[in-house]
């Protein structure tokens, strides 16, 4: 009977838990969250005013600039009114027995000014009400330093995880494949169980990292939604974080450190203090001086009126003896606390920048190391690829391996390369503190990086043809802009072993761009191919543009084009085709150089560039070849357009021999209008994989950047 009377409360709190849910979710269904498409990081910045905690140490300094606006209002002489009203009863004269009644008003006013300590005491109080001031200053600007780092730094981390969705996926897309293939093998006794599920987690691990990448990417965007007061959504991909630089030189950061604001706030402190413990001496002896008039009626009785001085000193019995004032003795012991405090503060910014730049140099290494993993991976994956294509065995599971260990350098490689970027931030605080009034202001801006992102080499859909670094020339990308054959123009793309496309649009194509349509259009494609594991660069190619006057358009071009998430830049500018440029080839290929530079300045993407093997050797590539270095190019794709592969790798070789330090692809035809010693067209994609084959086996190394096919419109329309 009892234990019916006993309610159950499990049952109640399951119902009072089901009932907040319901409630929660109807509010959430009612408050619609009105998230914009996420800005570059230069847009963001301007709105770290809006920031809840930047308006918050906002409205704390109005408040104390109100205080010592009431301050300086409160000091110096002071006007003052007296009234008094009296009732007297007293003897008529000295001598009289007889008294008077009568009563008496007089009414007094004048200016009375403050002396000795009562002065002073006021100037301590305005000091005071400015040293609280500038506490509210410096507290506001010390919140748009965080705030300013934490944005970049949050945008930094969205920018990096998004590449690494990329890749994950495009690692992911072959997973039912491999599974297929592991299954089957395992079915013939070519494979233990236990290998096919540890090949299998491979797949569940990075399932895992992309979890984990969109958690990142999540408190990313509530760190940017705080630093700025609005909602954003990801968009399919950022633009690269630029920063205010680039950075100077180690030293003028350490110099920089005063500008901050903790030491800048307590550099005028101490000035502010020192001036207080001036005045604090013989603080306790107050004193007045009135000037005033007055005027009196009697009842009964006839006026008067009269004018005074008066002066008024007071000091405390108990203080008349000390030699020494404690008051002036609090004062001083407070300035040299805030001395001993600035020192504190500047000791411990110096240490943070320290480890700033120590965790920056770590990131550059780690960004070196992982960068000849990723190398090594790369190679690995070539080798096994061309052995699967041609040797019995286990060489498939030695391809997934190496594409795994691909996908781990290539993860590895992006978080030393967010690392990188994160001091980067957190050191351009010390080079260019922010303005309380115009934030960023006229600063250029710069990427700290040239990124490669690569992209992860999927598995054919018969795993039989050797996967070589192939990359195609498009002219003419109306199929990929439209919605109902991009997807399977894509698909032909990868089935064919293409792992990225240079795409060009023409005066139409570039108008298209600019409407709504078209922007979606260019975004659904590159979303598209990086579905796919294809990378994208815009292709740009107008040999008028070397020249210098022509040159502005392209720069206007690129700029024009910058919204768009393409991976790189390549210029397809070939002197030659100029007019009298056979007499000129030098100046020309210094105008080359040149334009390199320009774009270089212009974007922060890598640039890369197809060339006439003419301009790589002899005079001309004493000209070219370290003026691309100098210039930061991603890679030169030399057209030695012949269907001898002997020919073009014995020339490719020569090169790459000559450059070791700048990265080589080679561009080969597949054009119907040229000769049959010059392109592959009439030889049919068999024989021209053969060739493309032979040349990657002869030129493979980390300074080889793959095959470039011009164009893939002629590829498609070539005979098996």
């Amino acid at each position: 009977m009892l234990k019916r009377l006993i309610p159950d409360f499990s049952l109640i709190t399951s119902i009072i838990v089901l009932a907040v849910l319901l409630c929660t979710s109807q509010v959430a269904l009612c408050s619609p969250i009105n998230a914009e498409p996420l800005p570059p990081l230069e847009k963001l910045e301007a709105m770290i005013h809006q920031s809840p905690e930047v308006l918050t140490y906002m409205s704390a300094l109005n408040e104390s600039a109100y205080i010592l606006e009431a301050e300086k209002d409160r000091m110096g002489p002071d006007l003052f009114l007296r009234t008094t009203y009296g009732y007297s009863d007293e003897p008529e004269s000295e001598t009289s027995e007889e008294n008077i009644h009568y009563q008496k008003l007089t009414v007094t006013g004048g200016i009375s000014f403050p002396i000795l300590g009562t002065w002073n005491g006021e100037k301590i109080r305005l000091l005071k009400a400015e040293l609280e001031r500038l506490k509210g200053e410096a507290l506001l600007r010390k919140s748009m330093e965080t705030t300013l780092t934490s944005l970049r730094k949050a945008y930094i981390v969205i920018w990096a995880e998004l590449r690494k969705e990329r890749l994950i996926e495009a690692f992911l897309a072959d997973a039912k494949e491999a599974e297929k293939i592991l299954k089957e093998r395992k079915e013939k006794g070519l494979l233990l169980e236990a290998d096919r599920l540890e090949f299998m987690s491979a797949f569940d691990m990075a399932k895992r990292d992309l979890e984990s990448s969109k958690m990142r990417i999540d408190q990313a965007l509530g760190a940017i939604r705080l630093a700025t007061g609005k909602r954003w959504s990801i968009p399919e991909s950022c633009e690269a974080p630029t920063l205010p630089g680039p950075q100077k030189d180690t030293e003028s950061l350490y110099d920089n450190i005063p500008r901050l604001a903790d030491l800048y706030y307590r550099d005028k402190a101490m000035e502010l203090k020192g001036k207080i413990a001036q005045l604090s001496e013989d603080l306790e002896r107050e004193g007045t001086i009135e000037l005033g008039v007055s005027a009196g009626k009697d009842f009964p009785g006839g006026a008067g009126s009269g004018v005074y001085v008066s002066a008024t000193i007071k000091n405390p019995f108990n203080a008349l003896n000390k030699e020494e004032d404690p008051l002036k003795l609090a004062a001083e012991e407070s300035l040299k606390k805030e001395q001993q405090d600035r020192m504190a503060a500047e000791i411990r910014m110096e240490e943070e920048l320290s480890r700033i730049l120590k965790l920056r140099e770590y990131a550059l290494k780690s960004i070196e190391a992982n960068g000849r993993r990723l190398q090594s991976a790369e190679e690995a994956i070539r080798e096994n690829s061309l052995r699967h294509s041609k040797l019995p065995g286990d060489t498939f599971e030695q391809l997934l391996k190496s594409r795994y260990s691909y996908l781990r350098a290539s993860l590895d490689l992006i978080d030393a390369q967010s690392l990188f970027l994160q001091t980067e931030a957190e050191l351009a605080v010390f080079a260019y503190p922010p303005d309380l009034e115009a934030l960023g202001g006229n600063k250029t801006r710069y990427f700290p990086l040239k990124v490669n992102s690569g992209s992860l080499t999927p598995l054919n859909d018969n795993m039989m043809e050797p996967s070589l670094l192939l990359s195609a020339y498009v002219w003419d990308p109306s199929p990929f802009l439209n919605a109902e054959t991009r997807k399977e123009e894509v698909q032909r793309l990868r089935f064919e072993g293409f792992k990225r496309m240079l795409v060009s649009f023409n005066n139409t194509q570039l108008r298209y761009l600019e409407t709504p349509e078209g922007k979606a259009s260019l975004r659904d494609l590159i979303e598209e191919c990086h579905r796919q594991g294809i990378t994208v660069d815009l292709l740009l190619g107008d040999p008028n543009w070397l020249l210098e006057k022509e040159r502005p358009k392209l720069l206007k071009l690129v700029k024009s084009l910058s919204p768009f998430p393409f991976r790189g830049i390549h210029l397809d500018i070939e002197p030659d085709s100029l007019p009298g440029a056979a007499a000129k080839r030098k100046e020309l290929a210094q105008k080359l150089v040149d334009t390199v530079k320009d774009v270089a300045r212009t974007s922060p993407l890598p640039v890369s560039l197809s060339i006439h093997p003419r301009y790589l050797e002899g005079e001309l590539g004493r000209v070219t070849a370290p003026g691309f270095e100098d210039a930061g190019l991603e890679y030169a794709a030399v057209m030695i357009y012949s269907s001898t592969p002997q020919n073009v790798a014995k020339r490719a070789k020569t090169i790459m021999a000559s450059y070791p330090h700048l990265k080589i692809g080679v561009a080969q035809s597949v054009e119907s209008c040229l000769s049959e010693q010059e392109s592959y067209a009439s030889a049919g994609r068999a024989k021209f994989h053969e060739g493309m084959a032979y040349i990657e086996e002869n030129l493979a190394s980390p300074q080889f950047e793959g095959i470039f096919v011009q164009s893939w419109k002629e590829y498609k329309e070539m005979k098996p």
